[in-house]
């Protein structure tokens, strides 16, 4: 990760000549990194809105704002100059925001979810755009017997499953195979931790997402599990297989 550079020059010290030249530049650097720290908040506070809702999401802002009114009556009052009596006052003031702000916003149940349909199945789909994915559930699965099933289990949380979903899945070579072949795409959102798709995950010997399944077209055929590592060759080749 970001200490790979320093093993680097500690393994081959003449890399350090490669550095840039410290200056000024550096504390404009650190403020962008914050940048960077403030659009991971973002995500996840989306991820968030995902688990808990609307109302979640919001809490949890309101929360942040209690937070950081905290913090700033430590860094006013409770700095290194301050006194001993006003650091403590002020830390206690900041504890008790950041509590109140908490126990009044902080949403740590799960939204109810959306219902799904479990006996409508679409044939005809539409690949020009985008995957036209369907949600997962055992009812859907059985009822598409017959016909080649591809399954994402992913989650809004898991990077590794965006990034498989948008250069892989969502690309246009794999768009136009899954046409093709006739596979129907079914997405198993695992964001809640459904008992469901975690009894599907463990039924292939697998902790977490993202993971793949090729159903084949022949129901007394196995199912083909894909590895979590996919390129638009592996996949297509699973749609041959279950063919």
């Amino acid at each position: 990760g970001l200490a790979a550079p320093f093993l680097l020059i500690a393994y081959v010290p003449a890399f350090a000549r490669f550095l840039p030249r410290p200056g000024a530049w550096m504390e404009t650097f650190k403020q962008f990194m914050g940048f960077t720290l403030m659009a991971t908040t973002v995500w996840l506070i989306d991820v968030l809105a995902a688990q808990t809702g609307v109302a979640g999401a919001v809490g949890f802002i309101a929360f942040i704002f209690f937070v950081s009114m905290g913090c700033w009556v430590l860094g006013r009052w409770g700095g290194l100059v301050a006194s001993d009596r006003a650091k403590c006052i002020s830390l206690v003031i900041a504890i008790a925001l950041s509590a109140l702000g908490g126990w009044r916003f902080l949403v740590t149940d799960f939204a109810e979810p959306e219902m799904v349909e479990t006996g409508t199945v679409e044939l005809e789909l539409d690949f020009s755009e985008a995957v036209p994915w369907q949600p997962f559930t055992e009812e859907r699965v059985a009822a598409l017997s017959g016909h080649p099933v591809f399954i994402d289990f992913t989650a809004d949380w898991c990077l590794s499953c965006k990034a498989n979903e948008k250069t892989v899945l969502e690309s246009e070579t794999v768009r136009q195979a899954m046409n093709e072949h006739g596979v129907i795409p079914l997405k198993a959102d695992w964001t809640r931790r459904d008992p469901v798709i975690t009894e599907w995950l463990q039924r292939y010997g697998k902790a977490g997402v993202p993971f793949y399944l090729m159903i084949p077209k022949d129901s007394g055929r196995a199912a083909i599990p894909l590895p979590e590592v996919i390129t638009p060759g592996i996949v297509i080749d699973a749609f041959k297989e279950a063919q």
